[in-house]
């Protein structure tokens, strides 16, 4: 069975970008774990390759059919992780690198103790100008700020943390990409 790893943390953290430099580097032989989601995409996300966009109604369907081994609410949006496409990539010998908000980190720990739950973290005021930054709308934004702590107070419960400090990425993408390569030394 292959290796699970979920990179969490709060909003704004890098996870996403994190997980795009990771994936650019076929070499590392890093497995992704696509979620769906109802959020609509962004620029220069693509259906299949960063998440499963689905509509509502095609996301409350899977539900009702137990599609989906993790599912929440976020900001609005619901997301995902389909049953299916988690026994795919287990089946498999490639690590698995999975992006989740901490309430799916929690429910994945719980379902599959052996996965090494990576948190990413920087200072709320940093956050939340990444937030603003990409150009999040002023109600999610305070929707988001408020989440901030709740997110925060799941590092204790993470395997490792790692501080993506401003202009710092590559060095916290190599923090990841070492911790997939060595879980041992966590």
């Amino acid at each position: 069975m292959a290796s699970l790893f979920v990179l969490t943390g709060p909003s704004g953290a890098g996870k996403s970008t994190i997980a795009k430099a990771i994936f650019s580097q076929p070499e590392l032989n890093i497995q992704k774990f696509i979620t769906c989601t109802t959020r609509a995409p962004r620029p220069g996300e693509v259906h299949g390759k960063d998440y499963w966009f689905l509509t509502k109604e095609e996301f409350e369907q899977k539900l009702a059919h137990k599609g989906f081994f993790e599912s929440a609410e976020v900001y609005g949006n619901y997301y995902g992780s389909s049953v299916e496409e988690m026994e795919r990539v287990l089946a498999g010998i490639k690590p698995i690198l999975v992006i989740l908000d901490v309430q799916g980190a929690k429910t994945v720990k719980g379902l599959y103790p052996q996965t090494t739950l990576i948190f990413i973290d920087s200072p709320k005021s940093v956050l939340l100008h990444r937030l603003e930054e990409r150009g999040t709308n002023a109600a999610d934004l305070e929707r988001r700020s408020a989440q901030i702590d709740t997110e925060e107070a799941f590092r204790t419960q993470a395997d490792i943390v790692i501080e993506n400090r401003d202009g710092q990425i590559e060095e916290t993408t190599q923090k990841v990409i070492q911790t997939i390569q060595n879980p041992t030394a966590v």
